[in-house]
């Protein structure tokens, strides 16, 4: 019996929230999407690997709390990717962005509200964006937290 085993790269992803809204970066791929990129084969580390392309991409330092969500999909060159979405916070000032002209054509903090209206989205970045907001509502919703302040001060 002949295995069909799937072979992926990786893609690993940042999300990125500052006062409530999510930092999305439009690429050469021509839509809106998390800020990161693809493991290079001499790497070992996810975690350095993310922090490598977050620094090249936009000349930002990131603390990497944990993974969010993870999908796997098939891109428009027919490459399988496995996409690892990880929580992360800023170590750099966001007026220290330096996009790299060459992968980010712009980048945006969001809302909530503003993605709802937000054209050229992945479908994956998309998935992602409606399980973090819905996470946090039910969060806010279960814990009564609706009029609290944001637990993060990001200056």
């Amino acid at each position: 019996m002949e295995n069909n085993h799937l072979i992926v790269s990786i893609s690993q992803k940042a999300l990125i929230e500052l006062n409530g809204k999510l930092l999305l970066v439009h690429g050469k791929e021509e839509w809106w999407e998390f800020p990161g990129g693809r493991v290079n084969e001499d790497e070992t580390s996810l975690e350095e690997a993310l922090k490598r392309e977050i620094k090249e991409e936009l000349g930002l330092d990131i603390e990497i709390k944990k993974i969010f969500t993870t999908y796997l999909f098939k891109n428009r060159y027919g490459e399988y990717l496995l996409a690892l979405v990880y929580k992360c916070n800023l170590i750099s000032p966001l007026d220290q962005i330096k996009p790299q002209e060459s992968e980010i054509g712009c980048w945006k903090l969001f809302s909530e509200d503003e993605l709802k209206d937000l054209k050229q989205v992945s479908r994956n970045t998309l998935e992602g964006l409606n399980k973090y907001f819905s996470t946090i509502i039910n969060h806010k919703r279960s814990y009564n937290l609706s009029n609290l302040p944001d637990a993060h001060n990001h200056k």
